[in-house]
């Protein structure tokens, strides 16, 4: 006997506004890492704890602004939206806390770009290269390691991402080029990450 097909992100919410509780508590397991992880890539620990509360609670209580499509951008446009509200009140330390390093075949970066690959086939033990790739994204202008962690932990799509952020999908891939670009230079010696946008 086979399993019914699980339901679309859309179908789910249009259920928890329809009375269905579970619907937002499956979106939330289905969601909950790639936010936390990205908040973490922006945020300390302890800020990203806190936000990652706050932002769940604005997705409840906004889920009646939900028009019926595209979950996906809707969801990283509230977190982005509290990132960036926490961000102009205080300045906090930024720290990479996603998945990062080598497997002796593919590096991150490879993976990163691959419209493909899956962040969990990203090796995720500590190594001294990892520490350099989280040095480097810290590094990068807030644009670009945005866009390079939306790529990465919320395995969100580049036209989801040129949606979610508002911008041409040739800007995001511009950013997402000059990111790698200055990672590869960084991790490979030959300087450090720009600060420009």
């Amino acid at each position: 006997m086979s399993q019914p097909a699980a339901r679309s992100d859309d179908e789910l919410m249009g259920a928890y506004l329809g009375g269905e509780s579970r619907a937002m508590e499956a979106l939330y397991l289905r969601h909950k890492t790639a936010v936390y992880s990205w908040l973490a890539g922006m945020f300390s620990a302890a800020d990203a704890d806190d936000l990652y509360q706050d932002a769940w609670l604005r997705i409840v209580r906004s889920a009646s602004s939900f028009k019926g499509s595209g979950f996906k951008p809707w969801l990283w446009r509230i977190v982005r939206n509290l990132a960036i509200s926490t961000m102009r009140k205080k300045r906090p330390g930024l720290y990479l806390d996603g998945p990062s390093g080598e497997d002796g075949e593919t590096s991150v970066l490879d993976l990163v770009v691959d419209e493909n690959a899956h962040p969990a086939n990203i090796p995720v033990e500590l190594s001294e290269d990892r520490e350099r790739l989280r040095a480097a994204v810290a590094a990068l202008p807030e644009r670009r390691r945005e866009i390079l962690l939306l790529r990465i932990d919320a395995e969100m799509t580049f036209a989801e991402i040129a949606e979610t952020l508002g911008m041409p999908i040739g800007t995001v891939l511009g950013a997402m080029h000059r990111a790698m670009a200055s990672l590869k230079e960084t991790l490979a010696g030959k300087g450090e990450c720009c600060n420009a946008r």
